[in-house]
């Protein structure tokens, strides 16, 4: 059975006592540096059955102090919490959170980005050319929106570095889910050009051309040579 970790975001009891606000647009983005910041960190191997501990590796607890740091600097009084779910039990989850007037916001990690796609009620561009999901909220009307914090997360850390992304000639390493992500946020943002490689060349060929399509301005290419490009990322 197929676990994986789902952060949700709460208010704290106070704020439940006199009803709860939908997550402002701000607070949704907090994800964003979060993710840059753990691309920054080291991480141990924590996959399989491994992945569903909250104290697996020192990228997981990292990740709970940025995102921690984020709600100090906007004064906002929650707190997140992570949460086993298994694949089966993800529709009841959602439904509890659907319902629950405290739960504001869900990061959603392997094996749910694909899943939870079916289970929300709008996703933003980024998560529609991805085709997956990492974080999720809910908004004013009570809908569901998720999105793909993968990519804009890689873009905001390259920019907190001082780097800048147009114009860019990039070698990217992957083509799984992460790096999609990536490369459309690249792209978005963009660089001239992007070359993908992979060790299965028809995914990287399926993701050049999906690319390609989306943002025809950007020369996406696949190859397994780094020379002539001067900013060089891979898939983790």
């Amino acid at each position: 059975m197929k676990f994986g970790c789902v952060a949700a975001s709460s208010l704290r009891r106070k704020d439940v006592s006199s009803g709860s606000k939908p997550a402002s647009p701000r607070l949704f983005q907090t994800a964003l540096s979060l993710r840059a910041y753990c691309r920054n960190l080291s991480h141990e191997n924590c996959r399989d059955d491994k992945a569903v501990r909250p104290d697996c590796g020192s990228r997981r607890l990292h990740c709970g102090f940025a995102l921690y740091q984020e709600f100090a600097s906007l004064h906002a009084d929650a707190v997140a919490f992570p949460v086993q779910v298994a694949s089966d039990d993800l529709p009841r989850f959602v439904d509890v959170f659907r319902r629950s007037s405290s739960f504001h916001g869900l990061i959603v990690t392997l094996p749910h980005k694909q899943a939870i796609t079916k289970l929300i009620d709008v996703m933003t561009v980024q998560a529609r050319e991805v085709g997956a999901v990492n974080a999720v909220r809910k908004l004013a009307d009570g809908r569901l929106e998720g999105t793909q914090l993968d990519g804009e997360g890689m873009v905001a850390g390259l920019e907190l570095a001082g780097h800048t992304v147009p114009t860019r000639r990039v070698y990217l390493a992957g083509a799984g889910g992460a790096a999609a992500g990536i490369a459309f946020a690249l792209a978005r943002h963009g660089v001239a050009c992007i070359t993908i490689s992979n060790r299965t060349t028809d995914r990287a060929t399926a993701l050049a051309q999906r690319v390609a399509a989306a943002y025809p301005d950007t020369m996406v290419a696949v190859g397994n040579s780094v020379e002539g490009h001067d900013l060089v990322t891979e898939e983790q």
